[in-house]
């Protein structure tokens, strides 16, 4: 029998002999809340999630018997010609037996063993000498590292008999297993609750609850044990006001996972529960974290490893769907596997295939009232490969979809596309030269993308369809100026349907910065200075037309640049930029613009009690076409002072919205401001109580219509409870 069938049959004993139990009683608690558990263990979802755990739980029980000690004993000889006999556990696993070795003298005398039972029985071929002897029972599930499991030493005295006694010095692999098996756990818990009483308001046109409980807060915790680490994070929000509320009910659980872990000698695996990723970037699924379950399991050597997941496909917070998997029609299952044939250092090539399929929203243009449910399924294949320590690597990928916009009962027709992608970047030099005094650092990349014109995948909506495109690009860090610069060619039409036309995008992007060294004597109020200069050129035009087009033409230029200096001294940092960008289309069908806008920010703080901070924006936008121009103005200050140390502490906003020109628009005023007396300061274990008034105002001055004027304030009485909880063991 193979030792991997070996480990899914001891899995699946350990399944129906004791975790069996487990699976039972948490099945029936759930099933009086819903059907999903009975609907996922009759999917193919259901029975691939059942075989992982079966393999997962037989590998993790072999390694787990591996490194626990064994309780068996030694029954010496009597004379120097009797048996000796190891006396084993009645309940000890058979496929554990076949792993385990006896030493007597350093010797290995398991060839000359015999069972009485299910006890190991040696006996001497010839007598045994005067003195002490000394007997090890090792574990060689792992043949290159055994372990000693059981050690004794007996003493025959004359050839005649022979006494036992135990080993009083543990040995290292003793030692170390004891200290593997210690257990730690933390946990902390972050948390903020506020009442707060609306005592004063005009002119509310949304008008809240007067009297509101709202709050949030963190939570984390971790408990280790030997090999197995369990960890979990989440968060909760409060909100008695319903319709301010993000889930409708007071109450409720934002993000949050559950994660276990097991780290063996042989193997190593988990799984997770709640909003994760599966950690792969890939053509068919990237960004996409969402409320699901996963398993994993690989070697210790992480040579393999595989994968199985189910998700949502909506974003979900709250508790009503708390694994995400409620709704058939908003699932998406699939699996990946990750090898590394050769060796797991870091420039091993490494293969993974990865596979979905599921329903969710239709990926469009249009809003309806109830949108249609999607069908899609993906595959992809990726291959990575380092060289000199990473000094270069090579990425290719290869993905296909099938995409059905509105499912089966749609009439719209199921689109099949694929992908490919080639990445080639990295250092060409092992350690940078020194030019003039400072070490340089030279990255350059090139990569190749072709995305069908009907690709699409319910994992990775922001994912670019219908382009070939061609992409360089590099980074030069030499001392204290950093540089960057990308183009990129890319036509649509991959296809090459006969009724669209072919576009074709060219864009050129640059950064530049530099930090100058801190200025000194007459030029010291100057600080640090630090440049920067950024920009982009996008060109896009037709390629080609064809017969009977209708549509528009393609002929425009897109042009942007910034330009800024930043500093700081002492108390003080500032900063002034300008960024100008334009828009010219030669066809006509849109207006020519140009944009300018500057910017200024100037802060101040004693470091310790009091910080002021503040920035002003202008803005031109100009319409070349009709020559209208709209200007705009936002000024900002933001005050925050500790009046008095750990007790008294005032903020303060205040916006100012300016707009003139052809655009006009009413100017406004915003103020923010609150004032907290913290009675009791929070501190570890220990809540912290704080009272506080605040409130907004906002003032609309229409110059034009003065009937617009108006003036809209609120004020509020809050009471404020800061609780953080922190355990460690």
């Amino acid at each position: 029998m193979e030792k991997w069938q070996q480990v899914a049959l001891n899995g699946i004993r350990l399944q129906v002999n004791g975790y069996n139990r487990v699976v039972k009683s948490v099945v029936s608690s759930y099933s009086a809340n819903g059907s999903w558990i009975g609907n996922l263990g009759k999917s193919r979802v259901g029975k691939l999630f059942g075989v992982c755990l079966a393999v997962f739980l037989g590998v993790c029980s072999l390694a787990q018997a591996e490194t626990d000690a064994i309780n068996a004993k030694l029954i010496a000889p009597v004379g120097s010609t009797d048996p000796l006999k190891i006396d084993l556990p009645d309940d000890m696993d058979l496929l554990l037996l076949t792993t385990l070795s006896v030493e007597l003298d350093q010797v290995d005398v398991t060839s000359l063993l015999s069972l009485d039972g299910q006890d190991f029985l040696y006996q001497p071929p010839e007598p045994l000498s005067a003195g002490t002897h000394e007997v090890k029972l090792l574990s060689l599930t792992d043949p290159a590292n055994p372990v000693v499991v059981g050690q004794w030493t007996f003493e025959i005295t004359g050839g005649a008999g022979g006494s036992v006694s135990l080993n009083q010095q543990p040995t290292e692999e003793q030692i170390a297993r004891a200290e593997k098996a210690m257990t730690s756990a933390n946990f902390r818990a972050d948390t903020l609750t506020e009442f707060s009483y609306r005592f004063d308001d005009e002119r509310i046109t949304s008008e809240p609850d007067r009297a509101i409980l709202s709050g949030a807060g963190d939570l984390s915790g971790e408990i280790e044990s030997g090999n197995w680490r369990f960890s979990s994070r989440g968060n909760y929000l409060l909100q008695t006001d319903n319709d301010l509320s993000l889930t409708g009910n007071a109450l409720d659980i934002g993000e949050y996972d559950l994660r276990l872990d097991y780290a063996g000698d042989t193997v190593q695996g988990g799984a997770v529960l709640g909003h994760h990723d599966i950690g792969q970037r890939s053509l068919i699924m990237d960004g996409f974290y969402r409320r699901g379950m996963s398993v994993r399991l690989g070697d210790a050597g992480q040579h393999i490893t595989a994968q199985g997941f189910s998700f949502g496909t909506e974003s979900l917070s709250g508790g009503d769907n708390l694994m995400g998997l409620n709704d058939e029609d908003e699932r998406l299952s699939g699996g990946l596997v990750t090898v590394q044939p050769f060796s797991n250092d870091i420039d091993a090539l490494k293969i993974t295939g990865i596979y979905y399929q599921g329903k969710g929203a239709g990926i469009g243009d249009g809003i309806m009232i109830t949108e249609p449910v999607a069908d899609g399924r993906g595959w992809g294949a990726i291959v990575k490969k380092g060289f000199a320590n990473q000094q270069l690597t090579i990425r290719g990928e290869y993905a296909e979809t099938r995409y059905d916009q509105d499912g089966d009962e749609g009439t719209a027709p199921e689109e099949d596309a694929h992908a490919i992608s080639v990445v080639v970047e990295g250092r060409p030099f092992a350690e940078g030269p020194i030019l003039l005094g400072n070490a340089t650092d030279v990255f350059l990349g090139a990569r190749y993308d072709r995305v069908g014109t009907y690709f699409q995948s319910l994992a990775n909506y922001g994912l670019a369809g219908d382009r070939d495109a061609y992409t360089a690009y590099g980074n030069l860090n030499w001392g204290a100026l950093a540089t960057n610069l990308q183009y990129s060619y890319e036509t649509n039409n991959v296809d090459d349907l006969d009724s669209l036309p072919t576009d074709r995008l060219q864009n050129l992007s640059f950064g530049l910065n530099y930090t100058f060294m801190p200025q000194s004597e007459g030029l010291a109020w100057l600080g640090t200075p630090n440049v920067y200069l950024s920009g982009y050129l996008a060109d896009m035009d037709r390629v080609d037309t064809p017969g009977g087009y209708l549509g528009p033409d393609t002929d425009n230029t897109s042009t942007s640049l910034t330009a800024g200096v930043n500093t700081s001294y002492g108390n003080w940092s500032w900063g002034l930029s300008h960024s100008i960008s334009t828009y010219e289309d030669d066809t006509d069908l849109s207006s020519d613009t140009i944009n300018n806008g500057t910017a200024l920010n100037v802060n101040w703080s004693d470091y310790d009690r009091f910080s002021i901070g503040s920035s002003v924006q202008f803005n031109v936008f100009e319409d070349r076409d009709t020559n209208e121009i709209s200007y705009g103005t936002n000024f900002l200050v933001d005050i925050s002072a500790e009046v008095i140390k750990d007790t008294l502490n005032l903020n303060l906003d205040y916006n100012l919205n300016l707009a003139a020109g052809s655009g006009d628009q009413p100017d406004t005023h915003l103020v923010n401001g609150e004032v907290e007396w913290t009675f009791l300061q929070p501190e570890r274990n220990q809540p912290g109580l704080a009272l506080a008034l605040g409130g907004s105002m906002e003032n609309t001055n229409d110059n034009a219509i003065s009937t617009d004027d108006e003036t809209v304030y609120q004020a509020f009485f809050i009471i404020r409870v800061k609780a953080p909880f922190a355990y460690n063991d």
